[in-house]
């Protein structure tokens, strides 16, 4: 009996230098959309942080006037990212999140009765999960869903620290097992221990301020490297195989059609999550 071997991998040998670009893909509706719906609640926001701060009076602010400041802080957030986005600043949390993509092929391997034999994170950004057994189809989709979950779970741990204390350490205990019995090469697991002291020790240890708006800007750091990332995969998957090139030749259907399908579910994550701390607000 022939066990087969899946290598679900983001290229470990291909050099995959990323860039945050934006390219005219007909979608030209959906973004004049987003920007007369969210542009001017962006715009207001920053300003009531701005006017707020210098003021003082962040607690006389109303419902609707904590909702403004903490979509305005997100935006910031998001703006400041961008700007770092090819920065030694931002280069770990995007090892992390070829790190959660990688773990998440493995723990659905195992869910669908497979197996995993390795897990290996390269300096460019590259990962490689092969496991055998399993159920194809599922473990090949898991790679960006999974890293995206991930990423939402811990943006929305930050708005409640009681419970937030233990989707952090879950996702820590994951982290550790995963280093512990399947992770290889030095950069994987350095970068692993890092993460996992980081989730363990911020809800307990850290300022409570500075804990919420780490895992705020790691959660949403995470979810946008993932919708730049799908974005990449779609640009580039011509010349190195990707999740959504594995899923073409499992199921016929072209690879653009996989790789569309997650980029407009991952922007639609996105988009709840600035709805859910919107809905929030501002809590100081």
């Amino acid at each position: 009996m022939i066990d087969l071997k899946y290598k679900y991998s983001q290229s470990l040998n291909h050099s995959n230098s990323r860039s945050l670009k934006v390219y005219s893909n007909g979608n030209h509706g959906l973004k004049i959309y987003f920007t007369c719906v969210y542009f001017n609640k962006i715009y207001l926001s920053l300003l009531t942080i701005f006017n707020h701060i210098s003021a003082g009076s962040l607690k006389k602010l109303s419902k609707k006037g904590k909702q403004n400041l903490e979509l305005g802080i997100i935006a910031l957030i998001v703006i400041i990212t961008i700007m770092l986005w090819n920065t030694i600043a931002i280069y770990p949390v995007k090892l992390f999140v070829v790190l959660l993509h990688e773990i998440s092929h493995g723990i659905v391997s195992v869910l669908s009765g497979g197996q995993i034999i390795s897990i290996q994170i390269s300096e460019n950004l590259g990962g490689q999960c092969l496991t055998k057994r399993g159920i194809p189809f599922l473990v090949a989709s898991a790679g960006y869903l999974g890293s995206l979950i991930f990423g939402s779970a811990i943006f929305i741990s930050s708005y409640d620290i009681k419970y937030g204390k233990w989707i952090t350490t879950f996702i820590a205990v994951i982290l550790l097992l995963f280093t512990a019995n399947f992770m290889t090469g030095s950069i994987g697991i350095v970068l692993s221990l890092l993460f996992v002291l980081i989730l363990f020790l911020s809800p307990r240890y850290f300022n409570k301020t500075v804990h919420k708006y780490l895992m705020k800007s790691l959660g949403l750091i995470s979810s946008l490297y993932v919708l730049v990332d799908i974005k990449e995969d779609l640009i580039t998957f011509a010349y190195r195989e990707s999740d959504a090139h594995l899923l073409a030749k499992l199921t016929g259907i072209s690879a653009i059609f996989w790789g569309v399908l997650w980029f407009i579910i991952s922007a639609i994550v996105i988009y709840f999550l600035f709805r859910f701390g919107y809905k929030k607000g501002y809590k100081k």
